[in-house]
């Protein structure tokens, strides 16, 4: 039987879908299934480009999805979408602090205008955070992230059809911030980065306190490595002096690159997230690398929340 109270949620990494269920119960969670599925790429690219006409590509999605449901044996009425952060435009910028909602919805537009064209402005659905970081004392840093309205749709359609209500649509990197929150309470005392590697870029993170400070996607690595664009992310000018004490990682592959953990070694402390660390799990769940979780953390984030 269907159960309202259980959640899954898909990621999508290239060739690669991150599915995982999870029992919401009222002061923790319960993981039900892990799956891992390879696919030809092409539903990535379909989703990314939103090349194909949208009948085509619900009926594509829908039938991925019908597909992992069936070999997770997941059984949850709501379904959520972890969407690859190279799908979404990401962007931070200072605003006044003493502008209204509207005066700073016209900035927000205005901000984008750089990288949105007006006309098609609407196309996209934007939400908006606070950072804790600027120079200035009188204005704020705001970060935004716009995805596609169309692929919004797409997402919302191919639930539909299936009979799952469509519950939380984030980008990956937000949602493992969640299972990181969830899982490292402490983090509420630390500074610390939360690092998320795909092949060809990466997404960080600087937290003091719990809060978020400062955020950067760095779309193309340019022959740098990882500790030195991590280097970059923590000079940049603050009105404070960050410590470095810890790095959560994250990736898209099971096993993190070696000479990225080994160029930052010296510089800071290096943890695999473990998405799972304080969740319920089964036995056939326990028998499994737990080193290997850190590729379901933005899942496991996402399914965590109700909308």
């Amino acid at each position: 039987m269907k159960r309202s109270n259980a959640y899954v949620a898909l990621h999508f990494c290239g060739k690669r879908i991150m599915a995982v269920e999870l029992l919401h119960w009222r002061k923790t969670f319960e993981v039900t299934s892990l799956l891992e599925r390879e696919t030809d790429g092409s539903l990535f690219e379909s989703l990314s480009s939103l090349s194909a006409g949208m009948p085509a590509l619900v009926d594509h999605l829908s039938e991925e999805i019908r597909s992992i449901v069936k070999d997770g044996f997941f059984s949850a009425t709501n379904i959520s979408f972890c969407l690859d952060s190279r799908w979404v435009l990401t962007h931070t910028f200072p605003v006044e602090g003493t502008l209204s909602e509207a005066e700073r919805a016209d900035q927000l537009q205005w901000e984008l205008s750089n990288y949105i064209e007006h006309e098609n402005y609407d196309s996209y659905v934007t939400a908006t955070a606070r950072l804790d970081d600027f120079p200035q004392v009188d204005a704020i840093l705001l970060l935004s992230a716009s995805a596609r309205r169309e692929l919004i749709s797409v997402l919302r359609i191919a639930a539909a059809k299936l009979g799952l209500s469509l519950a939380v649509v984030d980008v990956d990197h937000f949602g493992a911030e969640h299972a990181l929150r969830w899982n490292h309470p402490e983090l509420d005392q630390e500074t610390a980065v939360l690092l998320g590697l795909k092949s060809d870029s990466v997404s960080m993170t600087l937290f003091r306190n719990g809060k978020p400070v400062r955020f950067r996607t760095a779309d193309t690595l340019n022959g740098k490595t990882i500790r030195s664009v991590l280097d970059d992310f923590l000079s940049r000018n603050s009105r404070r002096d960050y410590p470095r004490k810890k790095v959560y990682v994250y990736g898209e592959n099971k096993n993190l690159p070696e000479f990225s953990m080994q160029s930052m070694a010296d510089a800071v402390s290096i943890e695999p997230l473990d998405p799972l660390r304080h969740l319920k799990l089964p036995r056939k769940l326990r028998k499994l690398d737990r080193a290997t979780f850190h590729c379901y953390a933005p899942a496991v984030g996402i399914a965590m929340r109700k909308g």
